[in-house]
C-alpha cells in the first residue's frame, strides 16, 4: 500500500513539472511577442520622429542660420 501512495506521489509531481514546464514556455513566448511588438512600435515611432524632424528642419534650416548669425551678432 506505501508503494502505490509513493507512486502516485511521484507521477503527480512529474505531472506538475511537466505543466509548469508548459506555462513557462507560454508565459515566454508571449512576453517575446510583447517585447517584439515594441520593438516595432519604437522603430516605426523613430521613422515618423526623423521625417518630421527633417521636415522641419529643411522648412526652417535658412531662418536658423539667420537666428544664429544674428545671436552671434548680439553677442558682440
Amino acid at each position: 500500500m506505501e508503494n502505490v501512495v509513493e507512486l502516485i506521489r511521484d507521477v503527480l509531481l512529474i505531472i506538475l513539472m511537466i505543466t509548469a514546464l508548459i506555462l513557462m514556455l507560454v508565459v515566454y513566448f508571449k512576453i517575446s511577442n510583447i517585447l517584439r511588438s515594441v520593438r516595432r512600435t519604437i522603430s516605426a515611432l523613430e521613422k515618423t520622429t526623423t521625417t518630421v524632424s527633417d521636415k522641419f528642419i529643411g522648412k526652417s534650416g535658412l531662418s536658423s542660420k539667420v537666428v544664429s548669425v544674428i545671436s552671434k551678432f548680439v553677442k558682440l
